[in-house]
């Protein structure tokens, strides 16, 4: 069976035959393949749904579980396995493909709920195993977001003290990498952090690294140039020390990559997907307690850069807003629209979450990124979604 670019890989509900499989330009043992379909747990008696490169999805009881390789890849071994890597290998049997392909395999769950008067609400949780995800947990979690959010009020667009939970987090995170951390923006000057290096950009309880061999996120070994992924600091206590780069932009800024290459044709150049930032000392119940007047947000959609120069973003706020006045939660809010400059708000971090969680702004990438309390974060208009 050869491998091309429409190629879809058919699962079906017998073991593939006992020879190789042989794609573009990488032959991987059958038996790897099977192993893996099997740790996916395909042939315990879920339902199959569909399989294509970029996902495998099924259904295990009421759940619909999709598993990715990170990046979006799966199972498209020709970009998964490089010549390069394999070469380095010398040779690859089945246990170390599946180790590999182990580490990059994700299960997902996420739900929006949508409650009565307008109400609604939103989860999402990500693991390395199918029982590492509760879908009854998620799902009383969207649904008592839905409850709680019901019947918003309007309130004036402005500047506001905001608690953000990890996915509204995440939004910022993710963006930062797109337009700030990829060597070529950086080399190019067109990033918000070009020629920075050393200096301070953030709060010092921001601390922001990429790290995909990390047990806590779901990222594999190398990059899709063969280069072995490490651990890389970008901001440390608020000060920015450097990009991410493959090895064209590295070649460019006269320096080594870091593992970060992306699947070719690649115009925009290299950013990070397995991003962490550290946590901090505060609960979120402990954040809201310290907020004289503002904004708890679940999440972010719709959000799109406006000055990458500047690190400024807009978007909207969804399932799930709420006033907070005096230390308390007052009531839901309609759901209003922010244009934001991201270094801006790290800027004005006051609070720093304990609990961090894994959340996407990318169905290509997740960070792992606590709530944060920011002091002053733009409104500029009400939603009408």
């Amino acid at each position: 069976m050869v491998a091309t670019d429409t190629h879809r890989l058919a699962l079906k509900r017998h073991r593939l035959p006992d020879s190789d499989v042989e794609l573009t330009n990488v032959v991987i043992p059958a038996k790897a393949i099977n192993e893996l379909y099997r740790a996916l747990g395909v042939f315990e008696g879920d339902v199959l749904v569909d399989v294509a490169p970029n996902h495998v999805a099924f259904r295990c009881g009421s759940l619909r579980i999709i598993t990715r390789l990170i990046d979006g890849r799966y199972p498209d071994y020709r970009q998964v396995i490089p010549k390069s890597y394999l070469t380095r290998l010398n040779a690859l049997d089945g246990s170390a493909f599946l180790r590999t392909i182990e580490r990059a395999a994700v299960f997902a769950q996420d739900e929006v709920v949508t409650g009565p008067d307008g109400g609604s609400g939103f989860a999402e949780v990500f693991g390395r195993r199918l029982d590492a995800v509760d879908p009854a947990a998620v799902g009383r979690r969207a649904a008592d977001k839905a409850v709680r959010s019901a019947s918003p009020r309007a309130i004036e667009p402005g500047e506001y003290e905001v608690v953000l939970e990890p996915n509204a987090v995440s939004t910022l995170v993710g963006f930062l990498a797109y337009i700030g951390f990829g060597g070529r923006a950086l080399t190019e000057g067109r990033s918000c952090l070009s020629g920075k290096e050393g200096q301070r950009v953030a709060d010092p309880r921001i601390t922001i690294y990429d790290d995909a061999l990390s047990p806590e996120t779901i990222g594999l070994p190398f990059d899709f140039e063969g280069t072995p992924r490490r651990r890389v600091d970008l901001i440390r206590d608020g000060v920015f020390l450097d990009g991410v780069y493959d090895r064209r932009t590295a070649k460019q800024a006269g320096k080594e990559t870091t593992g970060h290459a992306l699947p070719p044709p690649n115009p925009e150049g290299p950013f990070p997907l397995n991003l962490f930032m550290a946590p901090g000392d505060a609960g979120l119940e402990e954040m809201v307690a310290a907020t004289r007047r503002g904004l708890l947000v679940t999440r972010f959609h719709y959000s799109n850069i406006v000055n990458p120069v500047e690190s400024s973003i807009t978007g909207m706020t969804r399932d799930g807003t709420w006033l907070i006045e005096d230390g308390e939660v007052r009531h839901p809010v309609v759901n209003l629209r922010f244009t934001q400059s991201i270094l801006e708000a790290l800027s004005a971090v006051s609070m720093v979450g304990r609990d961090t969680e894994l959340a996407s702004e990318f169905f290509f990438s997740a960070s792992r990124v606590p709530a944060l309390k920011i002091d002053r974060f733009r409104f500029t208009s009400r939603s009408d979604h």
